[in-house]
């Protein structure tokens, strides 16, 4: 086996870890992170409320992410829909933010 070879096989492996890391992380606490967020709690409060460890610069990358999307700006579109009796109505739906 050639030496880059060998080099490719860890960095994939070492890709499949921190995949399955971030992945953890973010079943264990990411929702509860983004919701104490929203709750106006700081970083500093938000890992000392957690009843599990979790690094001060993972909340607060995971919060900046969360308070980033939620600025962002949405696109919205109205779609015709008729009910059984012919009525028209329209319903406001969200477009992709893409």
């Amino acid at each position: 086996m050639p030496e880059n070879e060998e080099y490719i096989i860890k960095a994939e492996g070492e890709y499949a870890r921190e995949a399955a890391s971030k992945m953890a992380f973010e079943a264990a606490c990411g929702g509860a992170i983004r919701h104490l967020a929203d709750l106006g709690y700081t970083a500093e409060e938000i890992v000392e409320r957690l009843d599990f460890p979790a690094p001060y610069e993972k909340v607060q990358k995971i919060m900046e992410e969360h308070i980033a999307e939620k600025e962002k700006p949405k696109k919205y579109d109205f779609v015709q829909e008729h009910d059984k009796y012919g009525r028209i109505t329209y319903r406001r739906v969200e477009v992709g933010n893409g």
